[in-house]
């Protein structure tokens, strides 16, 4: 796959700064949330072509799972999709003063990643007839 950093969901924006960077930022997490590219003619309703006017919508809404890439077929943990949807909303704003920096945006996905790694580990905890080593805290 060939990436530029040409914004073509919202061209209109003059994306010349850090903050633009951070826009961009988030439109690649919609594309790893969706599975999908930023303009995807495959979308057959009018006005669709583009992801980031048409998933927007379902982010600010209970919908996100929604648009989830069917491809994980409902095996992710909901929290951290909500998290990252969330982040990519502000990342997304059309105001670049009300995007977040690259620093806070890298602190929360790295908080979220924890999150996930913990409940990973929780879930995976053994049950009393198991055999682990000592060493590893259980």
């Amino acid at each position: 796959m060939d990436y530029s950093a040409v914004n073509i969901s919202h061209r209109n924006l003059h994306i010349d700064d850090r903050r633009g960077d951070v826009y961009n930022f988030g439109e690649i997490l919609l594309e790893l949330l969706t599975g999908s590219t930023l303009y995807d003619n495959t979308r057959r309703e009018e006005g669709q072509h583009l992801l980031v006017p048409w998933a927007l919508p379902q982010l600010y809404s209970k919908k996100v799972h929604e648009i989830v890439d069917g491809r994980l077929k409902g095996e992710y943990p909901p929290e951290a999709v909500k998290k990252m949807a969330r982040l990519a909303q502000l990342c997304l704003q059309d105001t670049s003063h009300f995007r977040p920096n690259m620093g806070k945006v890298v602190q929360d996905l790295e908080l979220c990643l924890l999150r996930c790694q913990i409940t990973t580990l929780t879930e995976l905890k053994p049950n009393h007839n198991a055999r682990w080593d000592k060493n590893i805290g259980y």
